[in-house]
């Protein structure tokens, strides 16, 4: 940058197509001997940043360098190359796609050329002029461009990836029949968003949001916080509830079994992205038995029967377990009566069995019974997919 001064060593401006003479006078014999060369010029390779990975993006290259400029009065093009390394969760895969880059104006060193982005994972093949790039939640994804100049080899460019993220929703209480994606009524669900853009404080919980929806209709905004500082992951616990469970009415809904809840977190980068998650309710059981606990009388030797309904177990059992709790003055019997329930009307869901009360406690189908006063009665029905 300094100024420059004849023989100082320094030719300039040198661009592309100047004529550099180097002459020598030979004294003997008398003349002058010239080789001329002309200069070539490089500049650089560019890419726009960030990169959007998702489909019909495009990725934007640039190259200046006025070596390519070769006609005044007409647009030229020139060939670079478009290296792309994408990581993602899924697998990892490397696309190396070719991209034409055309003279942005007459007589101008800047050339300029696009490629559509696919994340059709059928689409991923090298040389397809598409190129293959995806990259969610908390993965590192790089775009590179390489240029060879003709004249002073290779250069590059990176440009960083935004990343697309992901949502997840599960039941605090695994194992709801029907599978991973069911949850019983009035349990709790966990959502999880994963976004590493989102991480915009190293030491601060960040925040993210997303949108609860119901099939029934209605809908509300819940805010998740990262997980741990500078983990780009944020979770949040959303309850739910049906018209009578829990009592507190805490949660969305109500919800009746075979509604669904869907969770939906909007992308700011890439903008217009959108993750989703759904999950579907199964209803919550009922139990109940004759006479009824603690409010009835009964007689030593009489039956207690007891009925669980679970919809949510029709299609797939037609048997079910209740445990049955006796308290009362004088009981000394430790742990409870396992019964098994039958459904009387085969896939109905419903499923009735009975016990005998009793002081002898003879059998494993029995409970026991004193006469005393004070007894009582729990039936207790683990439904799939809930608490303790």
């Amino acid at each position: 940058t300094a100024p420059l001064v004849a023989g100082d060593g320094r030719i300039s401006p040198v661009v592309s197509g100047t004529l550099i003479t180097v002459v020598y006078h030979d004294q003997s014999p008398m003349q002058d001997v010239s080789e001329g060369v002309l200069g070539t010029d490089y500049h650089s390779v560019s890419l726009a940043s960030p990169v959007d990975p998702f489909e019909g993006a495009m990725v934007h290259v640039t190259v200046t360098d006025s070596d390519w400029n070769t006609a005044a009065g007409s647009s030229q093009s020139v060939a670079a190359q478009l290296s792309v390394r994408a990581t993602t969760s899924v697998d990892a895969f490397v696309d190396v796609e070719s991209v034409t880059l055309t003279e942005t104006a007459l007589d101008s060193p800047v050339f300029t050329g696009s490629l559509v982005v696919t994340t059709d994972t059928a689409a991923k093949t090298a040389g397809d002029s598409k190129l293959f790039d995806v990259c969610e939640g908390l993965a590192s994804c790089t775009v590179t461009a390489t240029y060879t100049d003709p004249n002073w080899g290779g250069f590059t460019a990176a440009a960083s990836n935004t990343r697309a993220g992901t949502i997840s929703v599960s039941p605090m209480h695994s194992g709801a029949t029907g599978g991973a994606t069911r949850f019983v009524v009035g349990e709790d669900l966990e959502v999880t968003v994963s976004d590493a853009d989102l991480n915009t404080s190293p030491t601060a919980f960040d925040t993210a949001t997303v949108r609860v929806s119901l099939s029934t209709g209605g809908a509300a905004m819940v805010t998740l916080t990262e997980a741990a500082v500078n983990s780009g992951v944020f979770t949040a616990v959303v309850a739910t509830r049906s018209a009578t469970f829990p009592l507190s009415q805490a949660g969305v809904g109500p919800l009746s079994g075979n509604d669904t809840l869907t969770v939906t977190y909007t992308d700011a980068a890439p903008l217009g992205h959108a993750a989703s998650a759904t999950v579907t309710a199964n209803p919550r059981a009922s139990v109940s038995s004759e006479p009824l606990p603690a409010t009835h009388a009964n007689t030593l030797g009489g039956n207690v029967t007891v009925t669980v309904s679970d919809p949510s177990l029709a299609s797939s059992s037609d048997f079910c377990n209740v445990s049955i709790y006796a308290t009362g003055d004088g009981i000394t019997a430790s742990g409870p009566v396992v019964v098994v329930l039958t459904a009387a009307v085969p896939g109905s869901g419903v499923y009735s069995g009975t016990v005998l009360t009793t002081s002898t406690l003879m059998s494993t189908s029995e409970v026991p019974y004193n006469g005393q006063s004070g007894w009582a009665y729990r039936a207790l029905y683990a439904q799939p997919g809930t608490s303790p």
